[in-house]
């Protein structure tokens, strides 16, 4: 077994996974509350996080509500040992950047 049920399921079709939250979450940060950094800072995890998820068996529904069609490239199986060998290593070199 992989771990447990919901790592074998897509992720739900919620809207930050969605490439439409990126315009109203830089506008907010940047013109709302003057926090540009911290704006293109989460807008950088949003998009690392959709690569991410495209990379699944499942795909990512990008433009989601308005096209509910998933897409991505699929080599690799949530919580599968691929993953569990990937994420780690990019964190650690995350932290190691910083």
């Amino acid at each position: 077994m992989a771990g447990p049920p919901a790592f074998r399921r897509p992720h739900p079709s919620r809207p930050l996974h969605s490439l439409l939250v990126l315009p109203p979450l830089l506008l907010i940060a940047e013109h709302c509350f003057d926090f540009a950094p911290y704006g293109r800072a989460a807008a950088l995890g949003v998009v690392a996080h959709l690569l991410a998820d495209a990379l699944t068996i499942t795909g990512v529904p990008l433009l989601w509500p308005l096209v509910k069609r998933r897409v991505g490239l699929p080599i690799m199986r949530t919580g599968g040992r691929l993953e569990r060998a990937i994420i780690p290593a990019l964190v650690g070199l995350a932290i190691w950047k910083l």
